[in-house]
């Protein structure tokens, strides 16, 4: 079951076909069809379910391409006279929160305290100076591997700035890459939708009806 919400997504795009009936699964196979031209690098393909609406709604399918951190949700489905397509560009909400990362802050200082009441001050500072360095690089492994988010990293002191420094650098071609991929994938649900409006004999997108609508700057 899928976990994403609005409040996670970078970009959208939205449009209704009207006086058009289509079946939702054939759909999704033209946007894989049209994934797989593109040979977009380093992508994973899969269905996901979202609950319509509280526990006890019903399911709907969306075809999900993810990309790294970024995952591409698209939702097909007829509505009244017509047939909506959708897609949701989005980063996962990370496995861990700031209040867990806080709370292992003070737990690791707590633990200095009790071993340096349980085996004096000289061997309880060796021992934390030990397991310091080994802390350190297990919160930027999970900072890499994603279960922690960046966000959440970035704003420890010297901690943040060093992850930021040295291992998680924005740069122009992680934007761009993040860029790439929207715009690849998104002209691959364009391909499908003029495939399916042409069938029909139905009038083409405009220029404004393609354009995707933006809500944050899209970040690697």
């Amino acid at each position: 079951m899928a976990t994403e919400s609005p409040a996670d997504v970078l970009s959208n795009w939205s449009f209704l076909i009207e006086n058009l009936q289509a079946s939702p699964m054939s759909f999704f196979h033209c946007v894989e069809g049209a994934i797989g031209k593109r040979a977009i690098p380093e992508t994973e393909t899969s269905r996901v379910d979202y609950m319509e609406g509280g526990i006890a709604s019903a399911k709907r399918e969306y075809l999900r391409i993810k990309r790294g951190k970024l995952i591409f949700d698209i939702c097909a489905a007829p509505y009244g006279n017509g047939f909506f397509v959708s897609w949701w560009l989005s980063k996962p909400r990370p496995a861990i929160s700031l209040m867990a990362i806080a709370g292992g802050i003070v737990g690791y200082f707590v633990l200095a305290i009790i071993l340096m009441a349980g085996a004096g001050i000289f061997n309880g500072l060796f021992l934390m100076i030990f397991f310091t360095p080994l802390a350190f690089f297990a919160l930027l492994f999970l900072g890499f591997v994603g279960t922690i988010s960046d966000d959440y990293i970035i704003m420890l002191p010297l901690i943040g700035w060093l992850y930021q420094r040295y291992i998680k650098t924005i740069t122009y071609y992680s934007v761009d890459t993040a860029t790439m991929f929207q715009t690849a994938t998104h002209a691959a649900v364009l391909e499908a939708v003029d495939e399916l409006v042409n069938s029909k004999g139905l009038r083409a997108l405009t220029d404004t009806e393609r354009q995707p609508r933006m809500h944050d700057a899209l970040r690697g």
